[in-house]
């Protein structure tokens, strides 16, 4: 056998046995280690807590080790066991409550919250005034409600800050009023000129026509009746008629503003209540509802002398239900009620609590007239002159202006009450504007005529 051979077929050696011996019995040794590990397991409890391996997060702690910091985990120490977190997160709390980032929105959020207050509290008492004007327009009390819009744009006359919707709710209300001029100006002062342009806008765009139409219309007819003075005369009555309808087809003048001077005119030559109610309901026709307060106290009136008490209160009616402050309604029907034969001093009374109840809270107080209608009617002519003293009073202390025909009522209540007094009075400040009271007042203070009698036929000269 030769060398190669030998080294593929190794003689076993007595060194070679003691080497496997050696090796036979550590592993015998591992086995009987690895069967004791096994029957320990094995024995275990099922909760016992299993080795951890090398770098495997700690176990949790156990409960009686104390407590620990809410935040990190650290345990607390006796200084900190008032708080659930360790001192160093106390601190990091009390020097970054927050991200800087969150802290800059929170500063944004104040800033424009602070603003936002500031402008409110300046602008606050202007949208008070426009709901509650808002408001009266829905109550159909207008009077009050243009007096509330008024108030709010002088409460900004010196800057442009009432709402669009303020300046377009306001002009509507006066132009419903009648007073065009009034709502035009505030189209043309106050809205920006850009958005006049665009088309919702476009009925603003006609009143300011109209405005121009109207005072067109107003000129020319001065200029017409300027040329006469009795328009009684058939022929002038005619040939100024003939000019006015004229203007008709001309587009630089207002259809409705046309139709009223012709009722004006026919008014003044004395025509017929039937025609004059006519003219009127022409012009209704043509009205788009600038002009409406001007006939309706008119139509009230013809319509008592056409029809009655009853045709007339149709015409109230339609009045106050569209505007419950209408004191030219109010007005209008007591004159009619009060010319009848046999006046109904009931009906006369409840139309002045009416008035009363619907007063708006500037101007004149009209239900205290109306009153005193009443009770000079029921013959309380004391309580009757208490009430226009009253009457003038109010109107003194809001500088406004008095009609001849308001001066004769009060003169008519004063010779009723036998009040001498006032009379002369009443007599010494009018003649200071070289102004005389109505020979109907003389009747009464001569005894031929009663004050009812005189409301009754006053002619037109008695408020």
């Amino acid at each position: 056998m030769n060398k190669r051979e030998n080294e593929r077929n190794p003689v076993e050696t007595p060194a070679h046995d003691a080497a496997h011996d050696a090796l036979a019995e550590e592993l015998e040794a591992l086995r009987d280690l690895f069967q004791k590990e096994l029957d320990r397991a094995k024995n275990a409890p099922d909760d016992a807590a299993l080795p951890v391996k090398d770098g495997a997060p700690d176990a949790p702690p156990d409960a009686d080790e104390g407590p620990v910091c809410a935040c990190c985990g650290a345990p607390l120490t006796d200084a900190d066991a008032d708080a659930p977190y360790c001192e160093e997160c106390l601190t990091q709390m009390r020097t970054r409550p927050v991200h800087a980032a969150a802290a800059l929105f929170v500063l944004a959020a104040f800033l424009l919250a602070a603003v936002g207050l500031y402008l409110f509290s300046d602008s606050a008492a202007q949208w008070r005034q426009l709901f509650s004007a808002q408001r009266a327009v829905q109550e159909h009390r207008l009077l009050d409600a243009a007096d509330r819009y008024g108030d709010c744009f002088l409460m900004n006359a010196d800057r442009d800050s009432v709402s669009l919707t303020g300046i377009k709710a306001y002009a509507d209300l006066c132009r419903s009023l009648g007073d065009v001029d009034l709502a035009a100006l505030l189209v043309d002062a106050r809205f920006p000129g850009p958005l006049l342009k665009l088309p919702w806008n476009a009925r603003y765009r006609a009143l300011l026509k109209l405005q121009a139409q109207f005072a067109a219309t107003e000129q020319v007819a001065i200029d017409i009746f300027g040329a006469y003075d009795d328009y009684t005369d058939a022929a002038v009555y005619e040939d100024v008629d003939a000019q006015l309808c004229a203007l008709r087809t001309d587009d630089t003048y207002a259809p409705v503003a046309v139709e009223y001077i012709r009722y004006l005119l026919m008014k003044a030559a004395g025509k017929p209540a039937a025609l004059q109610m006519q003219q009127l309901e022409q012009m209704e026709a043509v009205d788009d509802g600038c002009y409406t307060g001007y006939y309706l106290a008119a139509m009230i009136e013809l319509a008592g002398e056409t029809g009655g008490p009853d045709a007339a209160r149709t015409y109230f009616q339609t009045a106050i239900e569209r505007n419950g402050q209408d004191q030219n309604a109010y007005d209008a029907f007591v004159r009619v009620l009060r010319r009848q034969p046999a006046p109904d001093t009931a009906a006369i009374f409840s139309v002045a609590q009416a008035a009363q109840a619907n007063a708006p809270a500037r101007g004149k107080p009209v239900w205290l007239r109306l009153f005193a209608v009443s009770d000079l009617l029921r013959g309380d002519d004391a309580q009757a002159l208490r009430e226009m003293q009253l009457y003038m009073t109010a109107c003194y202390e809001q500088q406004l202006s008095l009609t001849m025909e308001e001066w004769n009522l009060y003169a008519l209540c004063a010779a009723a009450a036998g009040d001498e007094d006032a009379c002369a009075q009443i007599e010494t400040a009018l003649g200071s504007a070289q102004l005389k009271l109505s020979p109907v007042i003389g009747r009464v203070r001569a005894g031929t005529w009663t004050a009812a009698e005189a409301l009754r036929k006053d002619g037109g000269d008695i408020a």
